[in-house]
């Protein structure tokens, strides 16, 4: 027997589940069950249901959960980067960055395959593909094996892979030609079926979804007994009469009915306990465990309990961290393996690498925040920024400019401050704020305050408390307001127009609006926060009241951060005292008692609708009264 025919020999006595990886006559596993008839295993699981893949796949919340992941895998992009001085980039030259990007074959996108790769990889327990090489072993496609009929075998201690084709066919590859990625295993070198190890699991839920039907079928009677007389003996009368009540009476649609029994017959109905009419409830329990043997937090599979996450990108990050990543550091361990030449791999010249950074795409206010703080912090240029919002380069060269972070030892002299009238704003001086010093919270608010500073929109006094109440000593605060560009007003002609006398402000009362305005800014902010985590939550509807419940946990620590520094200003500068978390406690207080009384009146198809048009409501008029009580209260106290 020659090497090929041995290595089919080994592969179709592995398919028939009696074969190993050396000897044929033995079990490929030592936990092997002989119940395991090859690829036609099924067994009846502690439900009395019995499991196929194909019947686990019609299980919703398996179905659903495969989708999720498999897809999430698919539209990751997958690039070859060369590594260079400096970093790395994309090795567009190489002629698999392409096919692992957008074509892997004829017959497929790359979405598709990964996606499909991924899906046998957690049904089956194994994905494989073959790369087809040319004479010159390069790569020319990526093809899609079927997981049923690929199997890894050993012949002579060199590992092989063997595939039937749809006429019977075999055909025996080498380990170096064949993509394997794999689920749980018991020895390293074949992955296990979702489909069986989850058994017991997936028929409980298969049984639940059966025994629904069955209830609703009959009307949501689970069984009537007929009481025939005595005289009533002959079994074929009897099974006419059962025969001809479930014809009248069985099925929603014969529901109510009338029915009569004659002969002296008469109907007992076994009623259904609490525990029977329990399905939602079993449901909801096969969901959570559907989800637990995907490992998906419940929620991605419809579960309806609330989520602990307050945005997006943090629920994306875990499912990326706990769910994903195990899976995505398989396929690009495998990829280097198999795709890249033994010279690549030996000179550690290339890499295959998954963008997770399309999963973890933040809000448009937290992704603009991100940028300002990357170009100023400075760890990102300007063009880098820009190709990231997928914008194109700035013209001349200034955008390719990495800018030099200043320290507290680098404080700008107030007489160098930048004073052309022609100057952008929000650019003079953009150093101050990128003190290496400063935490993070702190470089976003200094950087708002001097921002405001250049605009106008506040006094240098009042500047300088709210940089102190952010945490930066008072001789670091005058010197970073000092150092702000001061837009001037425009210029106006004195013959266009006449110059209107206008009576000047009273110092005092201009520091007053201006506290005024510096509140209503931040309680806008925090507004808009809940705003919009109540518009999410509206858009899943269920849960929402629990929802409510939890803003309180969800955002007033947050909320009590943001008002401290513009309070602690008030107090400074005009002597109004009001605490952060009294405003706070005041606004959560305010969204609860609405949000409640709208979630008792509004429909379920319409509570989307009804949060939408609060929020409208609650971060203009119902600030902007909340902050004007809490003045005209401040006013009465000191008068």
């Amino acid at each position: 027997m020659n090497v090929k025919d041995a290595i089919i020999s080994t592969a179709r006595w592995f398919v028939t589940g009696r074969s190993s990886l050396e000897n044929p006559s033995t079990p490929l596993d030592p936990d092997y069950d002989s119940s395991w008839n090859g690829l036609n295993y099924h067994s009846r699981g502690s439900a009395g249901v019995r499991v196929t893949a194909e019947r686990a796949l019609g299980f919703h919340p398996v179905l659903r959960g495969i989708d999720l992941l498999s897809s999430t895998v698919g539209k990751l992009p997958l690039h070859r980067l060369r590594k260079v001085e400096g970093g790395t980039e994309h090795d567009t030259t190489h002629t698999t960055y392409f096919k692992l990007l957008n074509r892997p074959s004829a017959e497929m996108s790359a979405l598709t395959w990964k996606k499909t790769m991924e899906a046998h990889r957690i049904m089956e327990g194994n994905g494989y593909t073959f790369c087809r090489r040319n004479g010159g072993a390069q790569i020319t496609e990526f093809v899609l094996l079927d997981p049923t009929q690929t199997h890894p075998v050993r012949f002579n201690g060199e590992l092989f892979y063997v595939t039937y084709t749809a006429n019977g066919s075999p055909q025996f590859m080498s380990r170096t030609d064949v993509i394997h990625i794999k689920a749980l295993s018991r020895n390293g070198l074949v992955g296990l079926p979702l489909w069986q190890v989850g058994n017991d699991s997936i028929g409980a839920g298969i049984a639940t979804i059966e025994y629904g039907g069955r209830y609703f079928r009959n009307n949501a009677i689970p069984a009537i007994v007929i009481e025939v007389p005595e005289a009533m003996k002959d079994p074929a009368k009897v099974e006419a009469l059962a025969k001809g009540w479930n014809k009248i009476h069985q099925g929603i649609e014969n529901s109510h009915k009338t029915g009569v029994l004659t002969n002296g017959a008469k109907a007992h109905v076994l009623t259904a306990t609490s525990n029977d009419a329990q399905l939602i409830e079993q449901k909801k329990f096969s969901i959570i465990e559907a989800a637990n043997i995907l490992g998906l937090p419940p929620h991605k599979l419809g579960d309806g309990s609330r989520t602990a996450y307050n945005s997006l990108e943090q629920e994306n990050q875990s499912f990326l961290d706990d769910c994903l990543d195990w899976r995505l550091v398989d396929w690009e361990q495998e990829l280097w393996d198999k795709v890249l030449t033994e010279k690549e791999k030996a000179d550690d010249s290339h890499e295959i690498i998954f963008d997770r950074k399309q999963l973890l795409r933040a809000d448009i206010t937290a992704k603009g925040q991100y940028l300002s703080l990357a170009v100023g912090g400075p760890w990102m240029t300007v063009d880098e920024a820009r190709r990231s919002e997928g914008m194109n380069d700035r013209p001349g060269e200034e955008g390719d400019v990495l800018y030099s972070p200043v320290t507290a030892a680098q404080t700008p002299d107030p007489s160098q401050a930048n004073t052309d009238p022609n100057a952008t704003p929000g650019t003079a001086n953009a150093g101050v704020v990128t003190d290496i010093t400063l935490n993070g919270a702190q470089v976003e608010s200094a950087r708002n305050v001097l921002l405001d500073v250049q605009l106008g929109h506040i006094a240098d006094t009042a500047a300088i408390e709210l940089l102190v109440g952010i945490g930066i000593e008072r001789p670091r605060a005058e010197a970073m307001v000092a150092a702000q560009l001061k837009i001037p007003p425009p210029v106006v002609d004195p013959a266009a127009a006449p110059t209107p006398t206008v009576a000047p402000a009273a110092p005092a009362a201009k520091a007053r609006q201006e506290m005024v305005d510096l509140v209503s800014h931040s309680c806008r902010r925090m507004a808009d926060r809940i705003a919009k985590s109540a518009q999410r939550a509206g858009k899943k509807r269920a849960g929402f009241t629990d929802w409510i419940d939890s803003i309180s946990d969800d955002h007033s620590a947050v909320i009590v951060a943001e008002f401290t520094p513009p309070l602690n200003a008030c107090r400074a500068v005009c002597g109004v005292d009001i605490a952060p978390n009294d405003l706070a406690r005041q606004l959560i207080g305010i969204a609860s008692r609405d949000l409640g009384e709208l979630a008792d009146k509004a429909t379920y198809s319409g509570l989307e609708g009804a949060v939408n048009e609060w929020a409208t409501r609650f971060t203009g008029p119902s600030v902007e009264k909340l902050v004007g009580q809490l003045f005209t209260i401040q006013n009465e106290d000191q008068s």
